[in-house]
């Protein structure tokens, strides 16, 4: 055929699998220009900014801390909020706790009593109607708390995928506690199947785990570029990595007492960025002090 005749329908071949993906991203950046699959909230307006509106559907994204500074906290005040105040639906995969507990925890954030009361035995009728509509909510709302059954990878990405793909749906995935793998060389390929599972289900899937490095003292205007190095596969494998510190988790006199800095340390529309967190022990959550 002349190279400058136009080819016939008949000479046109079928269409190959890189034009069926182009097409299938303009669907991708159709709803994300016309906002049909919003980002999640971080529970942080100045974070949510810097981000493109919050965690990243679609895509993997890492809280990590020293242990006891509050990523179980915060994963769980994301939770509730996320269902009860947003109306959105919620996956959560506990690692290391059983889901009844992890519900207990739910309800004591959601009834917002203190829970020293709860786990003290000294909740008075009260409390225990409070807890008992937060349990109702929670029942009512859309959420869905799974746990491997092997903490293993193929386990991570059974739970996953079973929160993910939940007939309910979820807009958020929340897995508590990636660290507690029985074998930690499997913690990389089990961030990567979970990875799969954001990009497969459109979830935004946000993944809990514990620093690896000592708190040693040094720059705290560099802490978090040492944070993120330690974090090692995650830090190659999250679209977005947020480090929390509490200076009080290590000094209890510290001034800054009650505070929690949230590092935005790894970010894919930008730059760095850190927002204020005031660190409430009575009912476990971690409220937005950056109100100016």
């Amino acid at each position: 055929m002349d190279p400058f005749t136009p080819p016939s329908d008949d000479d046109l071949d079928p269409p190959d699998d890189l034009t069926v993906t182009i097409a299938k991203a303009w669907d991708r950046i159709d709803d994300l220009l016309e906002r049909r699959v919003p980002p999640v909230s971080t529970g942080f307006p100045l974070l949510d900014a810097a981000m493109g509106g919050g965690f990243p559907r679609g895509q993997v994204s890492v809280i990590a801390g020293f242990p006891g500074v509050g990523t179980t906290t915060y994963a769980i005040d994301r939770t509730v909020s996320t269902m009860l105040d947003e109306r959105r639906p919620v996956g959560f995969v506990a690692v290391a706790d059983a889901p009844d507990e992890v519900l207990v925890k739910m309800m004591i954030r959601a009834a917002k009593v203190d829970r020293a009361t709860v786990y003290g035995g000294t909740g008075d009728d009260e409390v225990r109607f409070r807890l008992a509509e937060a349990g109702a909510a929670l029942d009512a709302g859309r959420l869905v708390v799974e746990q491997p059954i092997v903490r293993t990878r193929e386990g991570m990405r059974i739970a996953g995928e079973s929160a993910a793909y939940h007939p309910l749906g979820a807009d958020l995935v929340l897995v508590d506690g990636l660290d507690q793998l029985d074998d930690p060389a499997e913690y990389g390929p089990a961030l990567r199947d979970l990875k799969g599972v954001a990009a497969g289900s459109g979830a935004a899937v946000v993944v809990t785990t514990h620093l690896r490095d000592p708190g040693h003292a040094r720059n705290p205007e560099d802490q978090w570029i040492f944070d993120l190095q330690s974090l090692g596969a995650a830090a190659e494998i999250a679209a977005a990595v947020i480090i929390l510190h509490r200076d009080d988790r290590w000094k209890r006199d510290n001034p800054r007492s009650g505070e929690v800095d949230l590092l935005l340390a790894k970010n894919p529309f930008g730059g760095p960025g850190r927002v204020v967190g005031g660190f409430s022990p009575l009912w476990g959550d971690i409220q937005n002090l950056d109100i100016g």
